[in-house]
């Protein structure tokens, strides 16, 4: 994935919240050590999708995540692995980051969360974050490339306004 011009990283910076810890993260309980060979984290479990694949940080099943406007397919086996399971927390693959940065969901807060504990979590797998390379968009950057787009494309009533060049047109009446 290419790096982020400094002004793209700004407007992303712009769109981000301040993402906290939850009693789910900070309390996450993995039963024991099962690393996972490179070729288990190539697609969904449930389904042949190879992006938007997040992984259950208690278990380790593999499961894509739900569709997002602007193309990103998924189907939401994440979603429906966390629901069955009662597992409450999920990364995404390919937004973690070498610093131990990454996309982590907690489903039972149904929101985005910070895992303090990241890369211990992750070794659990036999996945050792020094060695990630970031290859996907994080959410963050995912919703603020939807709102920019959606912002270019102000569709004014065509009765009063051009859309070429966005000045009024209507004469007075």
């Amino acid at each position: 994935m290419t790096t982020l011009s400094s002004a793209r990283q700004s407007e992303v910076k712009a769109w981000e919240e301040e993402i906290v810890a939850c009693e789910h993260t900070l309390t996450l309980y993995q039963p024991e050590a099962c690393p996972i060979a490179a070729e288990g984290l190539a697609h969904c479990q449930s389904c042949e999708l190879k992006a938007n694949l997040w992984l259950c940080l208690t278990c380790g099943a593999l499961g894509c995540g739900r569709q997002q406007y602007g193309g990103l397919d998924g189907n939401g086996h994440a979603l429906i692995h966390s629901q069955s399971s009662g597992h409450p927390a999920a990364v995404k693959l390919g937004t973690i980051t070498p610093e131990g940065r990454a996309d982590v969901y907690c489903y039972s807060c149904d929101d985005s969360k910070l895992d303090m504990d990241l890369a211990t979590h992750l070794a659990n797998f036999g996945i050792n974050v020094a060695t990630q390379e970031k290859t996907q968009k994080t959410m963050t950057e995912l919703v603020s490339e939807v709102t920019l787009f959606m912002n270019r494309w102000v569709i004014y009533p065509s009765s009063r306004y051009s859309k070429s060049t966005r000045t009024s047109t209507t004469s007075s009446v």
